[in-house]
């Protein structure tokens, strides 16, 4: 007769099914941001750069605006044209296509650089024209480029949203439409719904690399936390460790983003997709 004998799991087996549950990853991902945010502050004092830390500060909360702003606006653009690509018809298509083909096409350092000057340029035309100038600011300068960033990602995120949203049956807009619903009532009341949540563990990928995109408006001098370390090496003249200070930030901040994505679409995923 055969026997069978159960083991019970090793202490490094108990680590692993406890890492691969969700208050597991939780734990994990909080536990890491803490222990890499208490080394950068050890690696400030360390390193004798605490007078350099307001900066530092004003640095980072400037890389947060331009991620938040570029991150919201890419959402709602990339959406608009998602929806326009696959619903607008073969002009408005067309237009989307085009918009999203020339952003992806392009490096966002170009598209930076360009839409920060655009106003000293209209400048030349109307003091040309003998009529008064825009005035220049360092807002205005932060402003063009949020809203650069700001288009560069909403290309790669209408992408992500057509992708879910044809991925959605198109016999459930035809339903919609069968029980009287309009066009854009089925797309905000069918489509999207299911789309949004579909679209989260692509969508991530965007939130997580948009960060460090976010250092390009350092070439227009925007000062964000590369700006910043760029102009403390000037001073100090240790790259290494200044450099690896911003790394760990960008560590910190996508570590945090990933889990915070992670945990939304555990919690709100559709069951069996």
């Amino acid at each position: 007769m055969n026997t069978s004998t159960t083991q019970s799991p090793t202490p490094y087996q108990r680590l692993r099914i406890a890492f691969a549950t969700r208050r597991g990853r939780a734990f994990l991902a909080i536990i890491s941001v803490i222990a890499m945010t208490g080394i950068l502050f050890i690696l400030f004092i360390t390193l004798d750069l605490t007078r350099y830390f307001d900066g530092f500060l004003e640095g980072v909360s400037t890389t947060l605006s331009l991620y938040i702003f570029a991150l919201v606006f890419g959402f709602l653009v990339g959406l608009f044209f998602a929806i326009t690509r696959v619903y607008g018809g073969p002009i408005l298509s067309r237009i989307a296509t085009a918009y999203i083909e020339v952003i992806r096409g392009t490096p966002v350092v170009t598209q930076i650089i360009i839409l920060a000057y655009l106003p000293d340029t209209i400048n030349i035309f109307l003091n040309s024209q003998g009529l008064a100038p825009i005035p220049l600011s360092w807002e205005l300068r932060y402003l063009m480029s949020a809203i650069c960033l700001g288009m560069n990602s909403s290309a790669y995120q209408a992408e992500f949203f057509r992708g879910s949203i044809t991925s959605v049956s198109a016999g459930q807009m035809m339903a919609a439409r069968a029980i009287g619903m309009s066009r854009t009532q089925g797309i905000r009341q069918i489509i999207l719904p299911q789309s949004l949540r579909r679209v989260i563990p692509a969508w991530a990928n965007e939130a997580s690399y948009l960060p460090k995109v976010t250092t390009a408006a350092y070439l227009v001098s925007v000062s964000e936390v590369f700006q910043w370390a760029n102009s403390t090496v000037s001073r100090t003249f240790r790259p290494l460790e200044i450099y690896l200070l911003v790394a760990f930030f960008f560590i910190i901040l996508i570590t945090f983003v990933t889990w915070l994505l992670d945990t939304v679409y555990e919690e709100i995923k559709i069951p069996g997709l």
